[in-house]
């Protein structure tokens, strides 16, 4: 989004909050996407479509064929900050915490894991069977 200027967002104290691009972060554990958070809007319409956009992209990266996440059709409006919680093995672990006053604005969706018959997975040509 180059060049282009988003529009402010008032916070709840009522300043003003100006973001500077449109990020979308996915959230959860390491079994399981929950969320997909789009940062740098309170336009719930246009961060939905930001956030199936990011869900088809983790999609087709890190989900089997046949599987996709289905993103939930309402957000909710956030303001949140990255903190440090704590090291694992000498790797900081950073959490998101609601903070109206600093924290970044953005829409949080709730995101699961669905299975779609639709999709058919690709055969793998190192395992077909050829006629004899």
């Amino acid at each position: 989004m180059s060049g282009i200027k988003l529009p402010t967002i008032a916070r709840p104290n009522g300043t003003k909050y100006q973001p500077r691009k449109i990020t979308a972060e996915t959230w959860g554990d390491e079994d399981e996407i929950t969320d997909i958070v789009v940062f740098g809007t309170h336009d719930v319409e246009f961060a939905r479509t930001v956030a199936l956009q990011a869900a088809d992209e983790m999609s087709a990266e890190y989900y089997s064929s046949g599987w996709h996440l289905d993103v939930s059709d309402t957000g909710d409006k956030v303001w949140r900050t990255k903190r440090l919680a704590a090291f694992d093995e000498n790797r900081p672990i950073y959490q998101w915490w609601d903070d109206p006053d600093k924290g970044r604005a953005g829409v949080r969706f709730s995101v699961t894991v669905d299975d779609d018959p639709e999709c058919k997975p690709e055969p793998d040509p190192n395992q077909m069977e050829l006629p004899l």
